[in-house]
């Protein structure tokens, strides 16, 4: 007898059990699936089939159907066995014959490796199973699956690729062995290595050293380390014999099954790390520092040679003699050619360098909106003065940081190795200006380095 109870939802994978077929089943009908992962204590006890016998089988059972018309129990075995137990004498004690709810899971026919794995899920999540059947299970689900369905098997028991190997090896261990192993927290991997080594000579006493897990969680900090790294709080290294009085005292096993002394958490523990000695400087390493020191004293050079040149500035636009020709002729020539740096500086609307150059206050409220046409003093004379006040303070301001970025290489240059054209026709006009000035200004060194390639005789050699 087998009544359809439910309809089938879509199923978006072949192994989500989001949904499946719900029918009543005779439990006269069910059998134990080849492929239950439970081997050991499959029968119901009597608690169970008394509470059968009162209530039915209230969650449904997993089943596959079967060529001959009856159905393989890989979910629910115990709980099957028990309503075929309560019908056996139904009629004797007055009771009713009573149907069992089961998922019916026709797309599990022929695909022992998942149906097994589904079936280790559901009994490793019960008491009762024998760490034999859970390593069997798993051995052999995971043997008979494709490599996609074995990797979210896997996933799921967390366990490792090599972990269908590793149960055959740990199921090597006798079953107070394995009982050991699994109430010492060991894992999979590590119980595989402990069957490996169960007859080596003191494996047994080694094995009442708690193991540390081979892999940690994905998001827990491992606190471990080992003990050739660590010392005492006097400085005194530790090693397995000095250590074995401490609570973290612990072992990982290495390729060759021999244990690596740990301490689970140091710091719980009072110990410190052992110094590392300094690797030897290479001569690449020898390059690199002697490059960075060179950048950082031509930075702070290139800052503090800001000072200077703008000192040189002030005394030109403030000066009363006419402006050098050079000078005006320069700054109508970027206010004709309009580079991008100074449309850059001019939509900013900074007026405090300007303002400094030209010796005007500016309000103290910043929300002001400062017109420098309002207070700077304007006449016929000092227009010239005025204007290269106002380019000066928009090449300082393109000059303020070292550092800049190159277009044509698409990275960052520093400024006193690779100034732009502008950049350098400025600070040329600036020395040309204090030479005329009976040498009153003169470039830093950073700015002479800058410039260099950019003098009318740098490309001839001379």
């Amino acid at each position: 007898m087998a009544t359809a109870v439910s309809t089938p939802a879509d199923k978006n994978n072949e192994h989500e059990e989001a949904a499946p077929q719900v029918v009543k089943l005779d439990p006269a009908l069910l059998v134990r699936d080849e492929c239950n992962a439970r081997e050991h204590d499959t029968e119901p006890d009597e608690k169970l089939i008394a509470s059968v016998k009162e209530l039915g089988v209230e969650e449904p059972i997993s089943v596959r159907p079967r060529p001959d018309g009856t159905y393989g129990v890989f979910k629910g075995w115990r709980r099957a066995q028990a309503a075929q137990t309560a019908n056996a004498d139904a009629a004797q004690d007055g009771r009713p014959v009573r149907v069992v709810r089961a998922y019916v899971r026709e797309e599990l026919v022929g695909n022992d490796g998942w149906t097994r794995f589904l079936s280790l899920v559901e009994n490793d999540h019960r008491e009762g199973m024998s760490e034999r059947d859970t390593l069997r299970a798993q051995e052999l689900s995971l043997i008979d699956m494709s490599e996609v369905d074995r990797r979210k098997a896997s996933k799921a028991l967390g366990v490792g690729r090599n972990a269908a190997q590793q149960a055959r090896a740990a199921q090597k261990l006798d079953d107070a062995a394995l009982r050991r192993a699994s109430a010492g927290g060991m894992d999979l991997e590590q119980i595989a290595q402990f069957a490996e080594v169960e007859d080596v000579p003191g494996a047994q006493e080694k094995a009442q050293i708690p193991l540390l897990p081979a892999r940690v969680p994905y998001g827990v900090k491992d606190t471990a380390r080992l003990l050739s790294e660590l010392t005492t709080p006097l400085g005194r290294p530790l090693d397995e014999s000095g250590h074995k009085g401490c609570p973290g005292h612990s072992a990982r096993l290495d390729d060759d099954h021999q244990p690596l002394w740990y301490c689970a958490d140091p710091a719980e523990y009072g110990h410190k790390a052992r110094p590392r000695p300094k690797p030897e400087k290479t001569a690449e390493d020898e390059v690199r520092a002697a490059e960075r020191a060179r950048t950082v004293a031509c930075n702070r050079a290139w800052k503090a040679a800001a000072g200077p040149r703008r000192e040189f500035v002030t005394r030109l636009v403030r000066g009363s003699k006419a402006l050098p020709e050079d000078a005006w002729r320069f700054a109508l020539g970027m206010l004709l050619d309009l580079p991008s740096f100074y449309g850059k500086w001019a939509q900013r609307q900074e007026a405090e360098d300007v303002a400094q150059f030209l010796g005007v206050t500016l309000p103290e409220t910043p929300f002001a909106r400062v017109r420098l046409s309002e207070l700077v003093t304007l006449s016929k004379a000092r227009t010239a003065h005025v204007l290269f006040a106002h380019v000066a303070a928009a090449f300082e301001r393109d000059m303020r940081d070292p550092q800049g970025w190159n277009d044509a290489r698409m990275g960052v240059r520093f400024l006193w190795e690779d100034p732009t054209p502008q950049q350098a026709a400025y600070l040329l006009l600036l020395e040309k200006l204090g030479h005329e000035d009976k040498g009153t200004y003169r470039l830093s060194e950073v700015e002479e380095q800058a410039v260099a390639p950019h003098r009318p005789d740098a490309g001839s050699g001379a």
